[in-house]
C-alpha cells in the first residue's frame, strides 16, 4: 500500500511539472500573444538594426505627443492619428518645434509600435508620407521604430520586433545620433 501511495505522489509531481512547464511556454510564446488578441501585422520587411532603418528614413527625431489624436478611416479600417512636436532631429528636414502627425493602426498588432502617449518622449525613425501635400504627415519606418525615452536611454515600444531593445540618444538639434551599442 505504501508503494502505491509513493507511486501516486510521484505521478502527481511529474504531472505538476509538465503542467507548469506548459503554462510557462504558453505565456511566453508567440501563440499566447495571438491568443490574447495580439495579431501580427504582415510587414513588408523585418528590420533588425538601426543601419537598416536609416536606409528608409527621411528623419530621426525626438518627439513629444501634443495630446491631439483622432481617428481616420482608410478603406473602412480605423487608424489613429497622433500630433507630435519635434524636440530635436538629425540632419533631416525636421527641426525643433515642428508639428507633425503619424498615422498608425489602432494598437491591435503585437509587432507594430503602440500609439505614443502624451507627456512622454520618444525617438522615432520617420519616413515622410508621399500622399500629404502639406508635408506634415510621416510614417514610422517598419511600423516598429519607436523607442520610449527615459533621459538619453530608449526602450523599444514594440512588443515583438527584431530591432534593438535599447538605444542611446546623443547630440543636439541637427546632430541627433541614435546608437544601439
Amino acid at each position: 500500500m505504501e508503494d502505491a501511495d509513493r507511486g501516486m505522489w510521484t505521478w502527481l509531481a511529474v504531472l505538476a511539472v509538465v503542467v507548469l512547464g506548459a503554462a510557462v511556454w504558453w505565456t511566453t510564446s508567440d501563440s499566447a500573444l495571438v491568443a490574447r488578441g495580439g495579431e501580427e501585422l504582415d510587414l513588408m520587411y523585418d528590420y533588425s538594426s538601426l543601419e537598416e532603418l536609416a536606409v528608409e528614413t527621411t528623419d530621426v527625431a525626438v518627439v513629444e505627443p501634443t495630446g491631439e489624436t483622432w481617428t481616420e478611416h482608410v478603406s473602412e479600417a480605423p487608424f489613429v492619428v497622433t500630433e507630435l512636436r519635434v524636440v530635436s532631429s538629425d540632419d533631416g528636414p525636421l527641426v525643433a518645434d515642428d508639428l507633425i502627425t503619424i498615422r498608425q493602426d489602432d494598437g491591435r498588432y503585437v509587432n507594430a509600435a503602440p500609439v505614443p502617449r502624451a507627456g512622454e518622449r520618444y525617438v522615432i525613425f520617420l519616413d515622410r508620407s508621399e500622399n500629404d501635400p502639406g508635408g506634415t504627415r510621416y510614417g514610422i519606418v517598419g511600423a516598429q521604430a519607436v523607442w520610449h525615452l527615459d533621459g538619453a536611454r530608449g526602450k523599444l515600444t514594440t512588443p515583438k520586433s527584431s530591432l534593438p531593445r535599447r538605444v542611446t540618444v546623443s547630440g543636439s538639434e541637427g546632430g541627433l545620433r541614435v546608437s544601439s551599442r
